[in-house]
C-alpha cells in the first residue's frame, strides 16, 4: 500500500511541476474549466459526458508527453540540434491533434445541437 501511496505521490508532484512551469498547463485548466461548466449548463447525459471526458483527458495527455519529451531534450543537449528540433516539433504536432480531436467533440457536442 506504501507504494501505491508514493506512486500517487510523485504523480501529483509531477502534475504540480507541470502546472507551475508550464504556461500551456494554465490554459488547458482554464480551457477545462469552462468547458466543464458549459457542459454542466447544457446537462450533459452520460454519452457526452464520457466523449467530453475522453476528448480533454487526450489533451492533458498530450500536453503533459510534450513537456517531458522537451524538458528531455533540453536535458540532452542545449545546441541547436536537427535531430532534437524535429522531435520537438513531432512531440507538439501530437498536441496540435489532439485539439483538433478535442475541438471536433466540442463542436459535436455544443454547437451542432444548437444548430
Amino acid at each position: 500500500m506504501k507504494n501505491y501511496r508514493r506512486s500517487f505521490q510523485v504523480a501529483f508532484t509531477g502534475f504540480k511541476e507541470f502546472y507551475h512551469s508550464e504556461f500551456n498547463a494554465k490554459i488547458h485548466l482554464g480551457a477545462t474549466v469552462i468547458v466543464v461548466l458549459w457542459a454542466f449548463l447544457r446537462d450533459f447525459g452520460i454519452f457526452e459526458w464520457v466523449l467530453l471526458s475522453i476528448a480533454v483527458g487526450v489533451v492533458w495527455m498530450a500536453e503533459l508527453f510534450n513537456t517531458a519529451i522537451e524538458m528531455l531534450c533540453d536535458r540532452i543537449t542545449s545546441e541547436k540540434e536537427e535531430s532534437i528540433r524535429k522531435i520537438k516539433d513531432i512531440s507538439a504536432a501530437a498536441v496540435l491533434c489532439s485539439v483538433i480531436f478535442a475541438s471536433i467533440i466540442g463542436i459535436y457536442l455544443f454547437i451542432y445541437p444548437v444548430l
